[in-house]
């Protein structure tokens, strides 16, 4: 096994590190000081035995709980939400009306409002007092003005509100918005009306000059390309501004498994530092002059990231391709994997929440899998010189990306496009070319505008070339399958078990073919269980989807009871619910029996548990529902479970009576979809 780690040092340091951060995103508790006492306990006694190699394997297990123990403090130390001087930390902030100073970092257009992401950094309790400093974030909500120009990143924004926090997601299978922003290091909101906030026109940072230029180069493309697809596709790729994607297009380039070549990621940033090594290649040819090839592609490759709004997955990108191309100049015999390993370890001691950006995961897997799948797979089969050739490299780039990425993309959007082979093929080639001919567009439509017309034609082949292949490709029989959920533990095992079935496969090792059935059978039999148990799964849990009042849901196996206390004269009904298998909706007055679980009257019994609603309460558990305020208490115990239908008022007078007589509360509101066994 060491001779076999020897050339990865860092992806033995990536790989308890990695797990420590992610350990510690979801405990927010500094490591125990204990475990650290046991690890220099560990390190300290290492020494005195005489056996090397238990001692090398003691001392190398101390090294890696040490890794695991600082991955674990990361996240705590550099979480935002935690930091003393959070605006959240001032008393009364969220119960009153505050008044905000900070950064635009990011804008988005939702219909009647801009939606902001504000970095804070000052504050006024009340009109009369002066701003203080903060730090943190806010996700505003604010009214637009007609006549008024789009504000731009970068600018100060001033607005007043109240701070509420972001909602969970009510669908259990739904995207949660509130995790998203959580990680990003936003917690709460505000909605601001059209006199409640204002640009001041003030840049405060280098992300305004940037926006600037960006919407001018916008609106280069809208002058030279006539068609409005056309354009919105080409500021997509090149800039990486989807605010004006139309709906339909943007859903067949995710059926065509082509949706990544229209945000500015490690994609475009590869062919740009491709483009430019090429180039400089040219120019300077002599071997000695590589490392200031390296060193200009680099710096031009920032300047891509920089020019295109330094999004998250473009300085991402430029982190990894610049770690990747100065590791390989300065270092001859540099492992890829070695690289990207550093590039992952530089960007998450910067900000270890990147573990939880589906983007910088996919970005990482998708690299990885190329830099180890695609040697094997392209030295597999020799197709021949020349356009086979060419086309046999790009399926073997798009399956080693997809063989790391499949799961991941599936656990995170749950949809597999099928023929993703042909987008490799066909688009990905045809994005490069639209990529070039767009830089080279503004480039030349800046310096010389009379020239600008021959890029202009190019993009616009390009640009109509795509969407077509996108169009058609999404229009073949099942292009996608949808409302595929699998176990998260798949998206770690599942390249595993082909990077052992592939190593084995080349090498002719047995050993390695062996390990490989070995983790698929584990995982295999994981899944097994998993299903067995969702089988006889029966439980009761409330659930409020998008558009519906709150229901109860007894569910057994694939099936699932409905009924809503709420509309006691709904009709008996039988539908479909998207990942829920069949459902039987039945009128709240309809007593019934549905495996171990049976409801009589006022009562749903399920083993010694019981849930009750009305005026009344008598169950283990209780519904508080609107107009039926508290009047008997029946039962010594319950738990009081408030529906999002309450109103404040009502909501407020049920904790007030349930803390009275040390009732203990759930507010689904603030807690978004729950689930309670009665066993």
């Amino acid at each position: 096994m060491a001779s076999g780690w020897h050339p990865y040092p860092m992806v033995r340091i990536l790989l308890p590190l990695a797990a420590g951060i992610w350990w510690g995103t979801y405990s927010l508790d500094r490591p125990p000081f204990l475990i650290g006492l046991l690890l220099l306990a560990v390190l300290g006694t290492a020494g005195w035995f005489r056996l090397e190699k238990r001692v090398a394997a003691a001392v190398n297990g101390g090294w890696w709980v040490w890794l695991f123990l600082v991955g674990w403090a990361l996240p705590v130390g550099s979480d935002p939400l935690r930091h003393p001087e959070n605006w959240s930390a001032w008393p009364d902030v969220m119960s009153s009306e505050i008044g905000f100073s900070g950064e635009l970092l990011d804008l988005a257009d939702s219909g009647e409002k801009w939606r902001m992401v504000v970095r804070v950094d000052s504050l006024a309790p009340s009109l009369e007092s002066p701003y203080a400093p903060v730090t943190g974030k806010l996700l505003l909500y604010a009214a637009k003005r007609a006549g008024d120009p789009e504000p731009l990143p970068g600018l100060r924004v001033l607005f007043s509100g109240r701070p509420l926090a972001i909602r969970p997601a009510l669908d259990p299978k739904g995207f949660d918005w509130r995790w998203y922003q959580r990680v990003r290091g936003v917690s709460h909101q505000i909605y601001a009306d059209s006199t409640e906030w204002r640009s001041s026109g003030q840049a405060v940072s280098w992300r305004y000059p940037v926006a600037y230029l960006r919407a001018h180069w916008e609106k280069v493309f809208d002058r030279y390309l006539q068609d409005p697809l056309s354009a919105q596709v080409a500021k997509a790729l090149v800039l990486g501004s989807r605010s004006d994607l139309d709906d339909a297009l943007n859903e067949a380039y995710q059926a065509s498994g082509s949706v990544h070549v229209l945000a500015v990621s490690g994609l475009h940033v590869g062919l740009v530092a491709g483009i430019l090594m090429w180039g400089l290649g040219l120019l300077l040819r002599r071997r000695k002059l590589l490392p200031i090839k390296a060193l200009i592609a680099v710096s031009l490759v920032w300047g891509y990231v920089f020019l295109t709004g330094a999004a998250d997955s473009a300085l991402r990108a430029g982190v990894l391709f610049s770690v990747i191309l100065l590791g390989k100049v300065l270092s001859r015999q540099a492992e890829s994997l070695n690289l990207l390993a550093t590039a992952v370890i530089i960007l998450l001691l910067y900000d270890p929440w990147l573990i939880h950006h589906a983007g910088f995961l996919l970005s990482v897997f998708a690299v990885a899998g190329i830099l180890y799948f695609h040697p094997l797979l392209y030295r597999a089969w020799f197709p021949g010189k020349g356009i086979p050739d060419f086309f046999w490299n790009l399926a073997c780039v798009t399956l080693a990306a997809q063989a790391t990425t499949l799961m991941l993309s599936l656990f995170y959007f749950h949809r597999f496009p099928v023929y993703f082979l042909l987008s490799g093929l066909f688009v990905v080639p045809v994005s490069s070319v639209l990529l070039a001919s767009g830089l080279a567009l503004v480039l030349v439509d800046a310096v010389l505008p009379m020239l600008a017309f021959l890029p202009a034609e190019i993009l616009k082949w390009s640009c109509t070339a795509m969407n077509a292949l996108v169009v058609w490709i999404a229009g073949l029989p099942v292009a996608t399958l949808n409302d595929l959920w699998p176990l998260g533990f798949w998206t770690l095992l599942l390249p595993l078990i082909m990077g052992w079935a592939f190593h084995g496969w080349t090498k002719r090792t047995g050993r390695s073919l062996v390990t490989a059935a070995g983790l698929l059978a584990f995982g295999l039999a994981v899944q097994t269980v998993f299903v067995i148990k969702e089988r006889h799964l029966e439980e009761w849990i409330i659930l409020r989807r998008s558009g519906e009042s709150t229901r109860l849901l007894v569910r057994q196996g694939d099936d699932l009871l409905s009924w809503d206390p709420l509309a006691p004269g709904a009709e008996v009904a039988s539908t479909i619910w998207s990942g829920w298998g069949k459902v039987w909706e039945l009128p709240s007055e309809t007593d019934f029996r549905f495996g171990s679980v049976r409801k009589q009257n006022d009562l749903l019994y399920l083993g010694s548990d019981s849930l009750s609603w009305g005026p009344v309460v008598k169950g283990n558990f209780h519904l508080g529902l609107p107009g039926i305020p508290p009047a008997t208490l029946e039962a010594q115990t319950a738990t009081v479970l408030l529906i999002p239908e309450l109103g404040w008022k009502e909501r407020r007078n049920w904790k007030g009576w349930a803390e009275e007589r040390s009732l203990s509360v759930k507010d689904l509101r603030e807690t978004g979809f729950q689930s309670w066994p009665l066993r």
